[in-house]
């Protein structure tokens, strides 16, 4: 994998990457960076993964949530592996009941299109919700978008586990 700083930017050797709303390197900034990866890498390619061997994934493993972020950006655009959105909500997810802002902002949004996940626009609105409690500057949008969808006993109920969301694993941009 190459990287920038701590961040990998190359995706299937010849893929172009588009970046909005950040830095280059995530961690070392309060900015968030979405990456969309267009590729065609898992289309009739072995399926790649991060090895166990690799310094991120023993540090995700390990439980650190910056890792898992990584991780579940690798995988939710298929950087130098195989594009896999279960693999990225599973890193997204461990990093935000850790509280980290970014990832609970990537788990609404795939709650919300379903992506490696059943679509879910309760949840959806409640991680979201915990995002933008913590700061994050697009997690609105996300919030709103599953808010429109739902009647008012669904909102409510999604507003209740925001605050339970909240309240467990609070929300930090670290």
């Amino acid at each position: 994998m190459s990287f920038v700083g701590e961040v990998p930017v190359d995706c299937c050797r010849s893929t172009d990457l588009l970046t909005t709303g950040a830095s280059v390197n995530l961690f070392k900034s309060a900015a968030v960076c979405v990456v969309v990866a267009i590729c065609g890498c898992d289309q009739g390619q072995p399926t790649v993964t991060v090895p166990d061997s690799d310094p991120w994934k023993k540090r995700a493993v390990a439980g650190d949530a910056d890792a898992q972020f990584m991780l579940g950006m690798t995988y939710g655009t298929g950087m130098d592996v195989t594009l896999d959105h279960s693999k990225a909500f599973k890193w997204h997810r461990l990093a935000s009941e850790q509280g980290f802002m970014p990832s609970q902002a990537i788990l609404g949004w795939q709650y919300e299109r379903g992506l490696g996940v059943q679509q879910n626009d309760v949840e959806a609105y409640a991680w979201s919700a915990v995002a933008v409690s913590g700061g994050h500057p697009d997690a609105a949008e996300t919030r709103d978008a599953a808010a429109a969808k739902l009647n008012q006993k669904q909102l409510s109920d999604a507003k209740k586990r925001a605050a339970e969301l909240l309240k467990k694993y609070g929300s930090r941009n670290w």
